[in-house]
Parts: C-alpha cells; structure tokens; sequence
C-alpha cells in the first residue's frame, strides 16, 4: 500500500535521561517513555530503521537528596533504580537498544572526561567567568540550600518552586532568584547567608526563540526568551552540593563541594556517551555530527524545556556537534487528578502495575489517548478500568474475534483504509507527533469496522487494525498479526497484498490469544494509588 514514498531513513530516537532516585512510575510511563516508543514503532512500521538508546544520570543532585533521606550513598540509591528503570521498560514494551548507566564504573569515568573536556573547552573560549552567588547555608547540617534541597516561590510566575526550576511554568532561574528560599528538610533548618562562587557560561547566540525554531514544537519557543529576560545570557555551571563532577576548571582554588551541574555540561557528557553506545550498536559512527544522515530526535517533559535548549546555548562554531534535531515535549500526568508523588506515595510504579499481571498494553493506548500537548492528563484509575473492560475487551477484543471466525474476502481494502492510515501518517511526524491522534485512529477504525467493514472485508480490516494499533497495543497489535498469517511485525508496505485481494490460505485460525483483563473492580483494586490503599 503506497501512502509513503520516502526512500528508508535513519532516525535515533532518547527519551530524556531519567534520575535514578526512584523507581518509574505511570507518570513517566505514560510520558517521554511513551512517546518515544509510539513515535519508534510508526516509524519502523513505515520501513524505516529506529534505534532508541537513553540511559539514567546518577550524578543527578536529586538522587543525593534521596540519599539523604534513606541514609545511604547516592551509588547505593541510582546502582538499583537504574536495574529497575531498565526492567520496567522491557516490560512495558519500552526495552532501548542501549540503556546506560552513567554511575557505572566504566560509564562513570567516560560521564566525568566528556563534562571536564567541555567545560575546559568553554573556559578556553572565554565564555565561562566566576561569580560570587548569595546562597543560604545550614548552620545545623553545613548544606548549602539549593538545588532540591531548596524550595521556594517561582521568581517568573510565582508559584511554589523547587531550586532552578518552575514546574508550573517551565522556567528556569539561576540559585540566587528563587524567592523565599527554605529548606526542603526540616533538618537544614537554622540559615545563614554565604557567598558561593559559581561558574557561568554566556550562552550563544543559538540560544533564542529564533533560532530555536524548527527544532523545538512553536508552543515552547517562548521559554527560551523568557529564560534571556530573567537571566540574561548566562547559565549556572557549577553548584556546592558536593555531588557529580567535581570542578577543576575554576580559576584559583575552587570551593570544596563545587561541582559540575548535571544539566548543560552533564547533558553534553551523557549525549557523548550515546553517541558511543549508538556507534557501538550500529557502527554508523557519531549521529550528532552535522553530516550524520540520521535524525536524532529527543523526548521529554515541560521540566525539561529549557535544559533541552541549553545544548543549543554551549553550541560553538570550533564544536563539531550538534544537539538534537527536534524535541518531542509532553505536558505531566496527574494521578486522580494530583500529580505523582513518590515522596507523599501518591503514586503507581510501573512495577506494580506489571506485578499485577495487566496488560502493559492497556495502559499505553489509554494514556495516549488521555495526552494534551496544552494541559496535564489525568489517569483517573475508575475510567482506566471502564475503559479496559468496556473499549478493549467489550469492542476490539470482540469485534477481532468475530472477524477471525469469518471466511477471508476476495475483495481489497485499500479505498477503505486509505484516509485511515493517511491520518495517522500525518499526526506522527518527528516535528511534533500527535499520539493521541494516532490512537483515536485505532478507535476511528473501530469504529468503522463496527459500522459494516469488518463484516464486508474481515481480514483486510484486521490487517489495518494491527497496524494502526501496533504503537498503542504491542502485544495484540502482534498477536493479531501473527493470527492472519503475517510474520514480524506490522508494516505498512503488507496492509494488502498484490492484486487487492487477502487469500484464504493465510489464516491461522485460534492464534490470537490476547491478555486477559480482569473485572473493573480487580483492576480498581490492583492499581489504587499507595497513599489510598489500605
């Protein structure tokens, strides 16, 4: 079926580094995770080759607060979130071509030589100066208040803040703007005023709305000019909470706890290493360099705007690299209508959604379809068990049943399913993929097949199905694929076979066995946010 002429590209594909202080909940989940592997899977099912290789960042200042908070080390906390992270993705169909662990010994090492060979580059540009940074130090614990250890009010929009950054708006600031500063542990209590010296870059001239365009959707340009108007060209280098990189790049003797921040240079190291692991996988070379031939896409969440931008901001003409070419951004996910919260347990793991024995399936399709690039999603748990029992198994795990039972057509499908799959060519573009338009595709063909088509050309309408749904629903989209005789996985180019029509000989009757789902009830029972279970 020829709706896609493009000769085969390349394309790699990262969701955006996570921080190995926790396990991954439904909120990541259904995120960068998501629509990275949406994105991968058209992209493949049109014939293209897709790697995804990402990782998690140990040097994170939010995996040293949560060992704080454990009373461990920060090893100790990222060395298993890591294993986990990796484990929950497999299962949810999600499992990368590489996945690296910078706080392993070996990628810890390359982490720390690729942030020291950019920062030295910079400083030798002469765009790095040192400024002396009010700060607020604990008398009782000697922590300086800053990064997650500070919280605050947001200096652009006002609301509650926590160190650089504004979830609610997406801006970021440098340590010293964050308003009412306060410490996020009671236990740093008692604050004095010190002065820290900090290294700052000028960003380059890339970093703009401008400039910026083409790479990042339009709807978010606007947070590069709103960083320039509240920090001028300049970004944070360094922070004193002795966690990462230590800093050997300042002028004099640096400050005992300086170190590199993991955003800006530790965002250049962990792009150096997939750039590593993707040669290593492909041996296709360094897909960050201008003449690549592949398209490097990243995806993230609005938290991460701007730090997606500032690699665009330590951009040089001497620097043979270049950052992502488009950006993928998604909006958060509450969780009954609250954000996700590992620290109040107003949250659902990944891992115990799969130890619950549900379709990974189920929720891919259902968070999809709930996704606003303009507002969060809300996964209420009530409506995910409606609609696993009343969209999934009452009407696509019926309907694909009956068409199975049915004697193969002798007529096409393509004059049907044309507009069908056009629409889902079009919503997923590596500029700005609409997933949620993708999978009402799934529900639109439904739709259709229950209006008459799946009667009229049964086999035909359940080629197209496993197509339109094998980004949504992996595991069924495959099942089904199988079922009508089809080997791999679902490709545009086997919708319809020479000559318009399906022959009978393909069939394999009895081969699709789809998970089960249980009642509504069980599934309220098995995912009830912690805070709410008993």
């Amino acid at each position: 079926m020829r709706l896609h002429e493009e000769p085969p590209q390349r394309f790699l594909i990262s969701a955006g580094y996570h921080t190995p202080n926790g396990p991954l909940h439904l909120g990541h989940l259904g995120g960068p995770f998501l629509h990275g592997n949406v994105l991968a899977r058209h992209l493949e099912s049109l014939g293209h080759e897709v790697w995804q290789i990402t990782g998690t960042d140990a040097h994170e200042s939010y995996v040293l607060l949560s060992a704080v908070v454990e009373g461990t080390d920060p090893r100790s906390v990222s060395g298993p979130q890591h294993a986990s992270a990796e484990q929950t993705l497999n299962g949810f169909g999600m499992g990368q071509s590489a996945f690296a662990d910078t706080g392993g010994q070996q990628l810890a090492a390359d982490y720390a030589r690729h942030s020291h060979d950019i920062a030295r580059f910079l400083v030798g540009r002469g765009r790095v100066e040192i400024r002396n940074v009010d700060m607020l130090r604990s008398r009782r614990t000697g922590r300086v208040v800053v990064g997650p250890f500070a919280v605050g009010d947001c200096p652009a929009c006002g609301a509650e803040a926590a160190g650089t950054c504004c979830e609610e708006c997406g801006v970021w600031f440098g340590p010293e703007r964050l308003r009412n500063t306060r410490p996020r542990l009671p236990v740093d209590d008692d604050l004095e005023p010190i002065v820290v010296p900090t290294a700052y870059l000028r960003l380059s001239d890339s970093f703009n709305a401008k400039e910026l365009a083409g790479h990042f959707p339009e709807r978010h340009l606007h947070l590069a000019d709103d960083y320039l108007a509240l920090n001028g060209p300049w970004l944070a280098l360094s922070h004193p909470l002795g966690w990462g990189v230590p800093w050997n790049e300042l002028p004099g003797p640096p400050p005992a706890e300086a170190v590199h921040t993991s955003y800006a240079l530790g965002t250049y190291a962990s792009n150096r290493i997939l750039r590593d692991l993707f040669g290593a996988a492909t041996g296709l070379g360094d897909p960050f360099a201008h003449d690549s031939g592949i398209t490097t896409v990243l995806t993230s969440g609005l938290d991460a705007v701007l730090p997606c931008m500032f690699l665009y901001g330590l951009a040089d003409p001497a620097l043979d690299w270049h950052p992502y070419e488009r950006h993928v951004l998604n909006q958060f996910m509450l969780l009954d209508g609250e954000k996700f919260s590992t620290t109040r347990r107003h949250v659902v793991t990944g891992e115990r959604y799969l130890a619950a024995g549900l379709d990974p399936g189920l929720f891919r399709f259902y968070a999809a379809l709930l996704t606003d690039p303009d507002r969060p999603a809300d996964f209420r748990v009530a409506d995910f068990a409606a609609f696993c029992q009343e969209t999934v198994a009452g009407r696509f795990d019926r309907l694909v049943a009956q068409c199975l039972e049915r004697e193969p057509e002798a007529i096409g499908i393509a004059d049907a399913a044309a507009p069908f799959l056009r629409a889902r060519v079009t919503a997923l573009t590596v500029d700005d993929p609409d997933i949620r338009a993708g999978a009402q595709g799934v529900l639109d063909w439904l739709a259709a097949g229950e209006g008459g088509l799946a009667a009229e050309r049964p086999y035909g309408w359940l080629r197209v199905l496993a197509w339109l749904a094998w980004p949504y629903l992996p595991d069924r989209a495959e099942e089904l694929w199988g079922a009508l005789g089809l080997t791999g996985t679902p490709r545009l180019s086997e919708l319809e076979p020479a000559g318009g029509a399906d022959p009978a000989a393909r069939a394999v009757p009895g081969r699709y066995r789809p998970p089960a789902i249980p009642a509504r009830q069980r599934i309220e029972a098995l995912l009830g946010p912690e805070d709410q279970r008993t």
